[in-house]
């Protein structure tokens, strides 16, 4: 094993489930995706923000906050999304973020 990981994913209009974004298939591809790479990601451990925007800073949102709790713990070493979008919507957002990331 490569190490213990937390997923968020996050699904905002019902436009995204039809279009094949639905919290479902999100959390298939991060647990297929950490199988792949013998990383360890429990169910317990996929964060789901359901009906909240990218457009709104990750660290402002509910499960967000949550995210950033559990990753704080030093007990992750990996964070898996299926697509940036579903974590940003807003370049600065993403770039303040990887910072928070890297300096834990």
């Amino acid at each position: 094993m490569r190490g213990r990981a937390l997923a968020y994913v996050r699904v905002s209009t019902v436009r995204q489930v039809l279009e094949g974004n639905s919290i479902a298939s999100q959390t298939a591809k991060v647990m297929a995706y950490a199988r792949s790479r013998g990383i360890k990601l429990r169910s317990k451990d996929i964060i789901i923000e359901e009906g909240v925007s990218g457009g709104i800073p990750l660290w402002e949102r509910k499960n967000g906050k949550i995210l950033l709790d559990k990753l704080e713990s030093g007990k992750y070493e990996h964070v898996i999304i299926t697509k940036l979008d579903r974590m940003f919507r807003i370049a600065s957002d993403t770039l303040l973020t990887i910072d928070d990331l890297t300096k834990l």
